[in-house]
């Protein structure tokens, strides 16, 4: 599988190369931005497949910019195409290992397509860079975590986000409910 996805980022690089006429790198990036914001207009205007293309130009044009590929990903993860969310996706992390938006993300599409082993590894590895004033992967972690019957992992999933959040009271009605089972 690692292989695959290697594969389709040395493709996606080599097409970059072939397609792209070759220019200085600031006005690349200066039309990597253009794509990007025609781009999240299109998709706001419901035209996705546009949206798409110009994401994916962004991408090529700048592949140093997470977001342009943070987007795409969501976008197929909303129009429900999640192999396709999941290999943007793993293209994405190959260049930007320690995007947590990212991973969690990944975590959700995971989940989606019935592998909840690797979602939680996702969650615990963006837990692991150590987001700030971002606790959606405990609360991802934990839940995930109850429905496959790991109740004393969910515990001390909602218990860790609560040291770290102790106002988050969403935490606090799922550590709660699992104490009064």
């Amino acid at each position: 599988m690692v292989c695959e996805f290697r594969i389709a980022l040395a493709t996606m690089l080599a097409l970059t190369a072939l397609q792209t006429p070759a220019c200085s790198a600031p006005d690349r990036r200066e039309e990597a931005g253009r794509c990007f914001v025609s781009g999240m207009q299109s998709a706001r205007q419901g035209d996705y497949e546009k949206a798409l293309r110009l994401l994916e130009k962004a991408q090529e044009l700048d592949p140093s910019k997470p977001a342009h590929f943070y987007q795409a990903v969501v976008l197929r993860y909303q129009r429900g195409d999640l192999a396709g969310a999941l290999v943007n996706a793993n293209i994405a992390l190959s260049l930007h290992p320690n995007h947590m938006e990212l991973l969690d993300l990944r975590g959700d599409i995971l989940r989606g397509l019935g592998r909840p082993q690797e979602a939680i590894e996702d969650y615990r590895r963006c837990i692991s860079l150590n987001p700030v004033g971002y606790w959606s992967p405990w609360m991802k972690l934990g839940a995930l975590q109850e429905s496959l019957g790991a109740v004393s992992e969910a515990r001390a999933t909602y218990e860790d986000v609560l040291r770290l959040y102790p106002g988050l009271e969403e935490a606090k009605r799922k550590l709660k409910a699992i104490e009064n089972r």
